[in-house]
């Protein structure tokens, strides 16, 4: 079996139409690549890991694509795909970590997600999907799953209206039964604030996101009350943080918050619930 490593080396350009059959992880993050994925990629028959997130690449998702049966991790986010995921995506028996976030992607939540079971961890936050949420999904146990910034509607799955997946479903207005209001996000400030968390979660957007890596997002985000901007760090846990780490996790920050230094960007607040936390700073143009 044979690895391509091409992570983060400037490439721009298609993909090629010929590729090679014997591979089992592919990793061309982080480029430039462009243009649709190939149909001939159904002849990765042994891939496990395909990772092309932060590239350029358009068109739709190809059913070839649901052709690898034994692809465990598909990484696409971060590009330029639209339309309808293909429903033969139930042939992905093997998927345990998709993450299609920060596309273009519409149209209804395929059913055919209940039915992968070795499914844990779902991102398909920051598209264009529409409709009900399947409750088919209610099926699967996953670690993470992140919805937000949709044109979701209707009711969300009785499985997930509990606390741990409150960011799970933000920026989705027409949802039903789960929490609008935001009294299970706690503020806690370090310095005299003319914001609110409102003003911080309403401006968690693909066009005021300014970088990410994998311990979380950071957006630039307008004050809505100045014509300041603030950069605020989103990390979200894959699972409900313990009271203990918690409230540890709280105090360091606390004593992040007392520290003034001329090189340090000052630490505004923090917002936190039981699945994210939310660091915001003062934003400073490089």
């Amino acid at each position: 079996m044979v690895s391509v490593m091409l992570a983060g080396k400037s490439f721009s350009r298609a993909l090629p139409s010929k590729l090679a059959r014997n591979l089992s992880r592919v990793d061309i993050s982080n480029n430039k690549f462009s243009g649709q994925i190939p149909a001939k990629i159904s002849s990765w028959m042994n891939i496990g890991v395909f990772n092309a997130n932060n590239n350029m690449l358009s068109g739709k998702i190809p059913v070839e694509l649901t052709t690898l049966w034994n692809i465990s991790v598909l990484l696409l986010d971060g590009n330029q795909f639209f339309g309808e995921l293909p429903s033969q995506i139930i042939s992905w028996k093997s998927l345990a970590n998709l993450n299609l976030s920060r596309n273009k992607l519409s149209g209804l939540i395929p059913k055919a997600f209940g039915s992968l079971t070795s499914l844990t961890y779902l991102d398909l936050s920051e598209n264009q999907f529409s409709g009900q949420i399947p409750s088919e999904l209610g099926h699967l146990k996953l670690n993470f799953l992140d919805l937000s910034f949709n044109q979701l509607s209707r009711m969300v799955p009785i499985k997930y209206q509990n606390g741990a997946y409150n960011y799970s479903f933000l920026n989705n207005p027409k949802l039903k039964n789960h929490s609008r209001d935001h009294t299970t996000w706690k503020l806690t400030p370090f310095q005299n604030l003319d914001f609110d968390e409102q003003n911080i979660l309403s401006g968690l957007t693909e066009n005021n996101l300014i970088g990410s890596s994998r311990s979380g997002k950071v957006y630039r985000i307008a004050n809505d009350r100045s014509s300041e901007f603030l950069a605020v760090k989103r990390i979200c846990n894959n699972r409900i943080l313990d009271h203990k780490l918690q409230k540890q996790f709280i105090a360091e920050v606390e004593i992040l918050g007392t520290i003034h230094h001329s090189n340090i960007v000052k630490l505004l607040c923090c917002i936190s619930n039981e699945s994210s936390s939310l660091l915001v700073y003062e934003y400073m143009e490089k």
